[in-house]
């Protein structure tokens, strides 16, 4: 605006030296470029007495360079989740998550009566501020509108469920002579510098909102970090140690939501039942091109009808949520206006065959490399295109339940082993795929380019999708776009003498993961195009299905919605799933994911607790359930996340399940896998595992499977995690039965659209029992475990799910009947149970 243009100036900025030293050519830019994108400088020394003249000129001058254009995109407004806010709280949410303005629309909200809405428009954030009496659920209209007149208005609804305040009183006694005390936890992020706490007579105290149920804390009574002392309830802390734990009480009562379960789905409206009387209730249809729409709805008692209108038989998305008389919101109801047309993915399930470890198919490519430094285990052991091809003709993972290949990264790697430049200085290959040399050469040790799409096209036919890793952060030192162009990269040598190296937090993107891996510059147009056409080029060139994206918060946001708005536009009849890895908390997990970035990410968190209640037995499934809450709350349901329990960068789940891990003599769990062989020693360990896997199966989300979890291989951490993958006569008969228990779990879910479509609702959770109920139209289903030593009896009102009927359980083949809403059922010790109706079905 300093430079009087706006996104409308058909005029050109000039960008030039004013001591021409280097008789440098000038830049020009488009002026509507620069009021979207701003002006980018690779580098300016401090002190370098480099000065630049920027002006604006209506004409193209003559000898100029044409600065670097980044793509617009087309128009574009996706689903938002249901935003869950307290009363009298304030967020800022960014737009580019869901919506592409382009350079032909303007964002445009209408505030409700109860939230105050206005849109930064230079930073694209909405800011949304709920008045201190606001509670339930309310609606903001947000919209494209265009600038021009032969563009048309985009229009989405925002969903608000505004709940009460939930405040703590946190007490501590004693400690007079303490000169400062804070408290800690999750609702501060653990920052220690913030909510001080206030001195009494008799200790501490200090008063504070907390936004979730439950939350984990500790005191820093002059920097010591301890435990509540008056807080018997503990949960692990991730570092050896223990973090409190306590629940915030509701003034509204039960503070859990009521349940709201679709019943009937009919060809032009669906029918919904809720576990009490409904006082308001909004319904949205979510079509393809973007947008939201207001559906009708007619409430009688504890049942919805939505009338489906124009949008029945279109496969559209459909999001129904209510409130209760006392203003608690349920969690959201979703359902498809008829059969969807494309792939939904929510009943599909990931298979990671990584690719050098899976199985060798072709021992002609099969050559490791000569390096007396590197060890058997970082060096390539075969895997290969051709070994996945035989796995698939031979029904393997058609026999699992699986529907998805994962591959590893597709580039060509080095040739030779690189060592580590961090203590003990491990020599490794590039048998993982992460090191791109060439930017569209196959890795030749995996198969010629020839045999992936042999691979890719059988899958299809085979009614299986592919994944393929793609690796933008960096390339390795010896691909030569690093020095044909090292403008495209960011500089390893920071001002203050120090190697950008592997400063995760400080420098998260700007850091180099190794001296040989150099990192792009996602600040350069340049940098972002170059990596943009990468991306095209292997989706379009091979027919993938979608990626799996490497080192997602390493690379700045902004990158991300240009990324998705490249495949929407270029791949506009395409359904693709693009999954991310980041090791974060669900918030920052979330500063990557909506329709407009990514359909989901890892989830992580979820993960964390998984193998605290499951594996390593240290939480109980009161835990469990507070995390599944969260992810489900938090991500929306309208987000595609990706549960799991086994990752290449974790250790294996049967680690932590066999008591290897966590080692009390050595906490760096990658060392564990050099210093001594891990094994399976006591069996029982595996129904661990096989619980893991039910849970996993029958949760909202695109689940992903490790190769060699669905036999229990163990391993510490990377390299140990990644052994040769056995089959067959190899297998105990323990793997054996673990193999045939994911495989019915993951059978059911794909059949049974409860399992990925159903409201869930939690009937009991203690340390040693869990049960919930999923509903979707006719189709019901009851998961049940038992962690405890010991047979212990489940009895449970289903009602009004299920009032009368009869289910089966898939794992064991047992048969019980639910009459007047109530069942019981003892279950053996470390067991799970799947009861499932027979109204199953294929959604694709």
């Amino acid at each position: 605006s300093d430079l009087g243009i706006s996104k409308l100036s058909s005029a050109w900025v000039i960008v030039e030296p004013s001591l021409n030293i280097s008789n440098c050519r000038p830049i020009a830019y488009k002026a509507s470029d620069v009021d979207r994108e701003g002006l980018y400088f690779k580098k300016i020394e401090s002190l370098s007495g480099e000065y630049y003249r920027i002006r604006v000129v209506d004409e193209l001058p003559e000898d100029v360079i044409i600065g670097a254009s980044l793509p617009h995109g087309n128009a574009f407004l996706g689903a938002f989740p249901v935003l869950h806010l307290d009363c009298g709280e304030s967020i800022k949410i960014d737009l580019r998550r869901y919506g592409n303005p382009a350079d032909s629309h303007y964002y445009s909200v209408k505030s409700p009566d109860g939230i105050q809405a206005r849109i930064d428009k230079l930073n694209h954030k909405l800011h949304l501020q709920t008045n201190d009496s606001a509670v339930g659920i309310y609606r903001i209209n947000l919209s494209l509108r265009p600038i021009n007149e032969n563009k048309s208005l985009v229009e989405s609804t925002i969903t608000v469920a505004v709940a009460k305040q939930k405040k703590y009183r946190f007490s501590l006694n004693d400690y007079e002579h303490a000169k400062s005390v804070n408290v800690v936890g999750e609702f501060n992020s653990w920052n220690s510098s913030t909510d001080k706490m206030l001195r009494t007579i008799d200790g501490w105290n200090l008063t504070k909102v907390i936004r979730s149920n439950t939350f984990e804390y500790k005191y820093v009574i002059d920097g010591h970090w301890i435990t509540d002392p008056a807080n018997d309830q503990r949960v692990p802390d991730g570092h050896g140690g223990h973090n409190s734990f306590a629940e915030v009480k509701s003034e509204l009562g039960t503070n859990k939501p009521f349940n709201l379960f679709v019943d009937n789905i009919d060809s032009d409206h669906v029918i919904l039942s809720a576990s009490e009387e409904i006082n308001s209730v909004y319904a949205d249809v979510f079509p393809k091109s973007g947008g939201s729409k207001n559906l009708p709805v007619e409430v009688i008692g504890n049942t919805v009808r939505v009338d489906l209108n124009e949008y029945q038989s279109t496969g559209f998305l459909v999001r129904v949520i209510a409130s209760s008389s006392d203003n608690t919101v349920c969690k959201p109801a979703i359902m498809y206006a008829g059969k969807p047309k494309e792939d939904i993915w929510r009943d599909d399930i990931i298979y990671y065959a990584f690719t050098d470890r899976f199985r060798d198919g072709n021992t002609a490519n099969s050559y490791k490399v000569e390096n007396d430094k590197v060890a058997n285990i970082a060096n390539y052991q075969g895997g290969d295109f051709e070994g996945i091809f035989a796995a698939l003709k031979d029904g393997y993972f058609d026999s699992l339940g699986v529907n998805v290949i994962w591959l590893a990264p597709l580039n060509q790697n080095p040739a030779e082993a690189w060592q580590e430049y961090l203590p003990p200085y491990r020599s490794y290959t590039g048998y993982h795929g992460y090191w791109p040399i060439a930017r569209y050469a196959v890795e030749p040790r995996f198969g010629s380019a020839d045999f992936l799409q042999q691979l890719v096209d059988s899958a299809h036919r085979n009614g299986m999708k592919i994944l393929a890793d793609l690796v933008l952060k960096h390339v390795h030192i010896k691909n030569p776009t690093f020095t044909e162009k090292p403008m495209l990269f960011g500089e390893l040598m920071l001002t203050d003498g120090t190697r950008n190296l592997r400063r995760w937090d400080e420098n998260p993107y700007t850091t180099w993961f190794e001296p040989f891996l150099p990192a792009f510059d996602f600040r350069n147009p340049d940098s972002i195009n170059y990596l943009l056409n990468d991306a095209f080029y292997w989706i379009d060139k091979y027919g993938l299905d979608g990626y799996r994206l490497d080192a997602v918060k390493h690379i700045r946001p902004d990158f991300w919605w240009r990324f998705r708005s490249r495949m929407r536009d270029s791949f506009p009849d395409e359904t693709h799933y693009f999954v991310g890895e980041t090791f974060e908390s669900r918030d920052g997990i979330s500063t990557f994911v909506g329709p407009n970035m990514l359909d989901g990410q890892f989830d992580f968190p979820l993960y964390d607790t998984l193998m605290e209640v499951f594996g390593l037995g240290t939480a109980g499934f009161e835990e469990m359930e507070n995390a599944l809450s969260q992810s489900e709350k938090f991500y929306g349901r309208t987000t595609l996340m990706s549960p799991l329990f086994g990752n290449h960068d974790k250790p294996r789940f049967m680690a932590y399940a066999d008591g290897d891990l966590p080692d009390p003599n050595q906490s760096d769990e990658e060392e564990v896998g050099w210093s001594k062989v891990i094994r399976v020693d006591n069996v029982d360990a595996y129904e661990k595992l096989k619980m893991a896997m039910t849970f996993i199966m029958t949760i909202d989300g695109v689940p992903m499977l490790y190769y060699g979890d669905e036999i229990g291989m163990t391993g510490a951490g990377d390299p140990d995690n990644r052994r040769m993958m056995r089959f067959n006569d190899s297998l105990t008969h323990e793997e054996k039965a673990v193999k045939a228990h994911f495989s019915k779990v993951a059978k059911a879910r794909r059949e049974h659209p409860a399992l990925y479509m159903g409201s869930r609702r939690a009937l009991t959770h203690t340390e040693k029992k869990y049960a919930y109920l999923r509903a979707y139209d006719k189709d019901r289903a009851l998961i049940l475990f038992n962690r405890s030593s010991e047979e212990t009896s489940f009895k449970l009102n289903l009602s009004p799910e299920i009032i009368s009927g009869e289910l089966t359980d898939i794992i064991s083949g047992r048969t019980i009947k639910v009459s007047n809403g109530s069942m019981e059922v003892t279950m053996k010790p470390n067991k799970s149970a799947l009861y499932i109706t027979s109204g199953g079905q294929y959604f694709d």
